[in-house]
C-alpha cells in the first residue's frame, strides 16, 4: 500500500484550492494534518485518510474571514465522516458533524473506484448548532450608523443535507430557538421559532412572526416568501406585514 502524511500550512495548500470554482479569492491559514492510505487495484484503490485543522482562517473576497476553525474528519470505505466543526465569524460561533458520501462527486470518481465502493448514504447530512449571534455578523452588509442602533441576538439550528455539489441539491431547514433585537430603543422577540427552508435554490420564509414589547408592544412583524438564489444575483420576493 501507500500511506502518505502531510503536515503544514493551510497558506501553502490555498494555491490548489483557488483552482476550485468559485474560490479564486480565497485566502487561508492555519496549521493542518493530512494523513492518505491507498491500497488494492490501481484503478480501484481502498482509501481511507484523515485531516484536522486547528487555529486557521478561511476568506473569499473583501468579506472577514471565517476564524478560529478547528476540524477533525476521516475516510473511510467511501464516506466522509466530519467528527467535529468549530468555527466563529464576526462574533458568532457554529458547530457541526455529519457525514458525506464521495460518491457526491459523481462522474468525477473513477468508474472503477465506484463501484468498489459499499452501499453509502444517498446524501450528507450536517447538523449545525450556532452560539448567540449578535449584530456584529451585519457589518460587511450595513452601515456603521445603522448597526450602532441594533442589539440582541439570534440562536440558530439547522439540518443541512446535499445529494450533489451544486446548489440544486442542497438543502436546509433552519429553525431559530432564540431570537431578540432590539434597534432604535424598540425591542421585537420571535413569538414562536422562526423557521427558514432551502430548496431548489430557494430560500424561503417558512414561519416569521415577531412582536414587540415595552416602547414596541403593539408592533407585529409578520415575513412571507422567499429569496431565489439561483440566478446571477439573489432575488427577493417576499411580504412584510
Amino acid at each position: 500500500g501507500l500511506s502518505v502524511s502531510l503536515t503544514g500550512s493551510l497558506a501553502d495548500l490555498a494555491p490548489l484550492a483557488r483552482l476550485a470554482p468559485g474560490l479564486a479569492d480565497l485566502q487561508a491559514a492555519g496549521r493542518v494534518e493530512v494523513g492518505v492510505r491507498a491500497f488494492g487495484l490501481l484503478d480501484a484503490p481502498s482509501i481511507t485518510g484523515s485531516v484536522s485543522v486547528a487555529g486557521a482562517s478561511a476568506g473569499l473576497g473583501e468579506l472577514p474571514p471565517l476564524a478560529n476553525i478547528d476540524l477533525r474528519a476521516r475516510l473511510e470505505a467511501g464516506l466522509l465522516t466530519l467528527d467535529e466543526l468549530r468555527a466563529s465569524w464576526q462574533g458568532a460561533t457554529l458547530r457541526a458533524t455529519g457525514t458525506a458520501p464521495v460518491t457526491l462527486a459523481g462522474d468525477a470518481l473513477p468508474e472503477a473506484y465506484r463501484r468498489m465502493l459499499p452501499a453509502l448514504p444517498d446524501r450528507a447530512r450536517f447538523p449545525v448548532v450556532t452560539g448567540a449571534i449578535p449584530p456584529g455578523v451585519l457589518a460587511p452588509f450595513v452601515e456603521a450608523g445603522t448597526l450602532a442602533q441594533l442589539a440582541g441576538s439570534l440562536v440558530a439550528t439547522a439540518q443541512v443535507e446535499a445529494t450533489s455539489l451544486d446548489l440544486a441539491g442542497l438543502r436546509a431547514d433552519v429553525t431559530f430557538d432564540r431570537g431578540e433585537l432590539i434597534t432604535a430603543g424598540v425591542r421585537l422577540a420571535q413569538l414562536r421559532p422562526t423557521r427558514l427552508s432551502l430548496a431548489d435554490g430557494r430560500l424561503e420564509f417558512v414561519d416569521w412572526s415577531w412582536g414587540g414589547s415595552g416602547s414596541g408592544a403593539g408592533n407585529l412583524v409578520n415575513v412571507r416568501g422567499q429569496v431565489r438564489l439561483d440566478g446571477d444575483t439573489p432575488e427577493l420576493d417576499a411580504l412584510v406585514d
